[in-house]
C-alpha cells in the first residue's frame, strides 16, 4: 500500500493509482468539489453509491465519466470504500473522527482534532491544532502536524512491522503501543514513551523527554537538552548534542552521552557507556559496566560492579565501588578512587591522584607527578615517570621511575618491596620485612622496624632503619647509614660514608672512602665485624668487635668496650685504641699509634714507626720491624721490639721485654722486669724506683747483656772515679760490698755474684745503693765504666 498527499488531482493523474492498495490524502484546509476529483481504474462500488456522512449537505459522489469512476468531495467529508476503509479530510473546527476496521486515511485539518484510527492499517495526520491521534490496532502511520499533539500508537497487527509516529513541529506527547514502534519527536520539546516492544525513539530538534518501555529500545535525543530514560530491556541510549540527562533502566544498556555536559545514571545493569565530548557526570549501579569517559572533564561514580573505565584527555574524577575494577585515567589530571576489590588502575599521562581500598590492586601512575594512596591489600604499584607521592597502608610492591618520588610505607601493615628508581627519593617503611632498592639519586630512607634488605644505589643516600636484622648496601656515594638494633649487615662503596649501628651483632664493610663507623653493643657471645676498607676511616664501637681499618690512615677506638676485641689497623698510619677488655691489636704496615687500654691486650705494631701503649693489664706487645715506641703500662706485660731501633717501656708490673735486632732503648719500669736487648746495641734504662735492691728475685734482669750494651741510671757516664767493681758470695753481701765502695764519688758498683753480675747505683751519692740490675750469666769482664750512661 502507498500513501499520497494532494491539494487536488485530475482524472488523468489518477490513472497511476490503485483503488485497493493506495491511500490518497488531500491537504488543503478548505476543500470544494472542484478541488477534489479522483478517478480510479474501474472498480465495483457496492450499493448504495451515495453515502451521506454528516447532515450539512457535504457528500462524496461517484460518477463514471469516460468509463472511469470519479470521487468528488468538499472539506469535512469522508468516503467509505467497499473494503470498509475510510478517507477523511478535516475542517477548520475541532474534528473527532474514528476510522473503520479498514485501512483509513484521516486528516485533521485546522482545529484541535481527535483522530482514532481503529483496527486497520491507518494513516493519521493532525495538521494544524493540538490534536489527539490514536492509532488503534493496525499497522499505523501517524503524523502529528504543526502544533502540540498527543499521539498514542496502537498494538499493531503484524509483529514484524514497526508502528510509525512522528510529532513534527509542536511539543508533542508520543506513546508507543505494545508492539515495536518507530517514534520521532520532530522539532518541538517532545515527550516520547515506549511500551512493551523493541522501540526506536528519536527526539530530533527540541529538549525532549524519552522513556523506554519493557523492550530492547533504541533511544536518541539528537539535538537539544534531552532527558532519556531506559526501561526494562537492553536499551541503547544516545544523548546527541546538548546537555542531556540519561537514566538507564534495569537492563544491560548501551549509552552514548554525545556532545554537551551530560548527566548519566547508568542503573544496575551491565552497561556500556561512552560519555562523549562534554563535561559529563555519571553514576553507575551494581552492574559490571564498560565506561569510556570521552574527551571532557568528567565525574564518574562507576558503582559496585566489576567495571572497566577508560578516561579521556580531560581531568576526570572516577570513583568505583567494591568490585574488581579496571580503570585507566587517560591523559588528564585525573582523580581515581577505587573500592575494596582487586583493581587494576592506570593513571595515564597527567598528574593523577589514585586511591584504592582493601583489595590486592595493580596501580600504574603513568607519566606525570602522581599521588597514589593504596589501601590495606597486597598492592603492586608502578609510579611511572614524574615526581610521585605514594602512600601504602597494606603490603605489596612499589616501582618508581627517574623522578624525585616520595614513598610512605610508615603505616604499612605488611611486607613491602620498593624499587625507587633514579631520582632523589624519600622512602619510609614500617615494621615489616621489606626489600627496598633506592636506586640512583640522593635518597632518604626511614624505616621503623623489621628485617629489611636495602640497596642504596649510586647516590648520596641517608638510610635509617629500626630494630631488626637489616641487610644494607649503601652503594656508591657519600652515604649516611643509621641501622637500628639487631644483627645488621652494612656494605658501602667508594664514597665517604657515615655508618652507625645499634645494639646487635653487626657486620659492616665500608668500602673505599674515608668512612666513619660507629657500632653499638652486642648480645652475649656476639661480635661486630667491622671492615673500614680503603680510605682514612674513623671507627668506634662499644660492644665486642673485630675491627679492621684496611688501607689508609685509620682511627679505631674501642675504648668504650669492656669486651675482648680484635683490632687490625691495616696498612697506613693508624691510631688504634683498645678498651678495658683483653684486646688483640695489630697495627700492620704504617706508622701506627696504639693504646691497648685496660685489660690483658695482645698488641702487634707491625711494620712502621709505631707508638704503642699497652695500658693497664698484662699486655703482649710486638713492635714489628720499625723504630717503635712502646709503653706497656700497668700490668705484667710481654713486649717484643722486633727489628727496629725501638723505645720499649714496660711500665708498672712484672714485664718481659725483648728488644729484637735493632738498637733498642728498654725501660722495664716499676716491678721486677726481665729484659733482653736482642742483637743490637741496646740501652737499658733503670729509672728511680724501677728496680730497687730487694734481692735477685725482685730486681730487674737483663738476659742477653753484651759488652756493646749500655745501662742508664740517669746520671753522667761512669769513669774510673765513679765506677768500681767487687765480688760477693750472695746478694746481701753484694749490697754490703757495693755500699762500702760508694763514697759519694763512686756511685756505680758492679758486683760479681757467682755466674752473674749485679750493677748497683747510688742515686743520692750518700753511700747507699738505691737501684740495681742483674746481668744474667755475665762476669765483670763483660761490663765496665763505658757501659754506664
Amino acid at each position: 500500500m502507498a500513501t499520497f498527499f494532494f491539494d487536488d488531482i485530475t482524472p488523468a493523474q489518477a490513472l497511476a493509482f490503485n483503488a485497493t492498495n493506495d491511500v490518497l490524502v488531500f491537504t488543503k484546509p478548505t476543500l470544494t468539489a472542484a478541488q477534489i476529483s479522483v478517478s480510479f481504474v474501474p472498480f465495483t462500488v457496492n450499493s448504495p453509491d451515495l453515502i451521506i456522512l454528516n447532515g450539512d449537505g457535504r457528500s462524496i459522489t461517484f460518477s463514471d465519466p469516460g468509463g472511469f469512476r470519479a470521487i468528488s468531495t468538499t472539506g469535512g467529508s469522508a468516503a467509505i470504500f467497499p473494503d470498509s476503509s475510510l478517507l477523511y479530510a478535516g475542517t477548520t473546527g475541532d474534528d473527532n473522527v474514528t476510522g473503520t476496521a479498514g485501512a483509513d486515511g484521516l486528516y485533521g485539518g485546522l482545529g484541535n482534532d481527535t483522530l482514532n484510527g481503529g483496527a486497520g492499517d491507518d494513516l493519521l495526520q493532525g495538521n494544524q491544532g493540538d490534536d489527539v491521534l490514536n492509532g488503534g490496532d493496525g499497522d499505523d502511520v501517524i503524523y502529528g502536524g504543526r502544533d502540540n499533539d498527543t499521539i498514542n500508537v496502537g498494538a499493531g497487527s503484524n509483529p514484524g512491522v514497526l508502528q510509525f509516529a512522528q510529532g513534527n513541529l509542536g511539543d508533542d506527547s508520543i506513546t508507543g503501543g505494545s508492539g515495536s514502534d518507530l517514534l520521532l519527536g520532530g522539532q518541538g520539546n517532545d515527550t516520547i514513551v515506549g511500551s512493551g516492544g523493541n522501540d526506536y525513539m528519536l527526539g530530533n530538534l527540541g529538549d525532549d523527554t524519552i522513556v523506554g518501555g519493557a523492550g530492547n529500545d533504541t533511544i536518541g535525543g539528537q539535538e537539544g537538552n534531552d532527558n532519556l530514560t531506559g526501561g526494562g530491556g537492553a536499551d541503547s541510549l544516545d544523548g546527541g548534542a546538548g546537555a542531556d540527562t540519561i537514566v538507564a533502566g534495569s537492563g544491560a544498556d548501551i549509552i552514548d552521552a554525545g556532545d554537551g555536559n551530560d548527566t548519566v545514571n547508568a542503573g544496575d545493569g551491565a552497561n556500556t557507556v561512552n560519555l562523549g565530548a562534554g563535561n559529563d557526570s555519571l553514576v553507575a549501579g551494581s552492574g559490571a559496566d564498560l565506561i569510556d569517559t570521552g574527551s571532557g572533564t568528567n565525574v564518574v561514580d562507576a558503582g559496585g560492579g566489576a567495571n572497566t573505565v577508560t578516561g579521556g584527555v580531560g581531568n576526570d574524577s572516577i570513583t568505583a565501588g567494591a568490585g574488581s575494577d579496571n580503570i585507566s585515567g587517560g591523559g588528564g589530571d585525573d582523580t581515581i578512587a577505587a573500592g575494596a576489590g582487586d583493581n587494576t588502575i592506570s593513571g595515564g599521562a597527567g598528574a593523577d591522584t589514585i586511591s584504592t581500598g582493601a583489595g590486592s590492586d595493580s596501580i600504574s601512575g603513568g607519566d606525570g607527578d602522581d599521588t597514589i594512596n593504596s589501601g590495606s591489600g597486597a598492592d603492586t604499584i608502578d609510579g611511572g615517570a614524574g615526581a610521585n607521592r605514594i602512600t601504602l597502608t597494606g603490603s605489596g610492591s612499589v616501582t618508581t621511575g627517574a623522578g624525585a618520588d616520595s614513598i610512605d610505607g610508615s603505616a604499612a601493615g605488611g611486607n613491602l618491596t620498593i624499587s625507587a628508581g633514579a631520582g632523589s627519593d624519600t622512602v619510609a617503611s614500617a615494621a615489616g620485612n621489606d626489600s627496598i632498592n633506592l636506586g640512583d639519586g640522593d635518597d632518604t630512607l626511614v624505616d621503623t622496624g623489621g628485617s629489611n634488605t636495602v640497596s642504596g644505589g649510586a647516590g648520596a643516600d641517608n638510610i635509617t632503619t629500626g630494630a631488626g636484622a637489616d641487610s644494607i648496601d649503601g652503594g656508591e656515594g657519600a652515604n649516611i647509614i643509621n641501622a637500628g638494633a639487631g644483627a645488621n649487615t652494612v656494605v658501602t662503596g667508594s664514597g665517604t660514608d657515615s655508618i652507625t649501628t645499634g645494639n646487635g651483632n653487626d657486620s659492616v664493610s665500608a668500602g673505599g672512602g674515608n668512612d666513619t663507623i660507629n657500632t653499638g653493643g652486642t648480645t652475649a657471645g656476639g661480635v661486630d665485624i667491622i671492615n673500614g676498607g680503603a680510605g682514612d676511616d674513623v671507627i668506634s664501637f662499644t660492644g665486642r668487635a673485630a675491627a679492621s681499618g684496611g688501607d689508609g690512615a685509620d682511627s679505631i677506638d674501642g675504648s668504650g668496650s669492656a669486651d675482648d676485641n680484635i683490632i687490625d689497623g691495616g696498612s697506613g698510619a693508624d691510631t688504634l685504641v683498645g678498651g678495658t677488655g683483653g684486646d688483640s691489636i695489630t697495627g700492620a704496615a704504617g706508622d701506627d699509634t696504639i693504646d691497648g687500654g685496660d685489660g690483658a691486650d695482645s698488641i702487634d705494631g707491625g711494620e712502621g714507626l709505631n707508638t704503642i701503649a699497652g695500658g693497664d693489664g698484662a699486655d703482649t706487645i710486638v713492635a714489628g720491624s720499625g723504630a717503635d715506641t712502646i709503653d706497656g703500662g700497668n700490668g705484667a706485660d710481654s713486649i717484643s721490639g722486633g727489628g727496629g731501633a725501638n723505645s720499649l717501656s714496660g711500665g708498672a708490673g712484672t714485664d718481659t721485654i725483648v728488644g729484637g735486632s735493632g738498637n733498642d732503648t728498654i725501660e722495664g719500669g716499676t716491678g721486677r722486669d726481665v729484659m733482653s736487648g736482642g742483637s743490637g746495641t741496646d740501652v737499658f734504662v733503670i729509672g728511680a724506683g724501677d728496680s730497687g735492691v730487694g734481692g735477685l728475685a725482685t730486681i730487674d734482669a737483663i738476659n742477653d747483656w753484651t759488652s756493646a750494651d749500655r745501662i742508664e741510671f740517669g746520671d753522667a757516664a761512669g769513669s774510673g772515679t765513679n765506677y768500681a767493681e767487687a765480688t760477693a758470695a750472695d746478694f746481701a753481701a753484694a749490697v754490703t760490698a757495693a755500699e762500702a765502695l760508694m763514697d759519694g764519688t763512686v756511685i756505680y758498683v758492679a758486683v760479681a755474684i757467682g755466674s752473674d753480675v749485679v750493677v748497683f747505683y747510688d742515686d743520692g751519692g750518700n753511700g747507699t745503693a738505691d737501684e740495681s740490675v742483674l746481668l744474667v750469666g755475665k762476669t765483670l769482664a763483660d761490663i765496665g765504666e763505658t757501659n754506664i750512661l
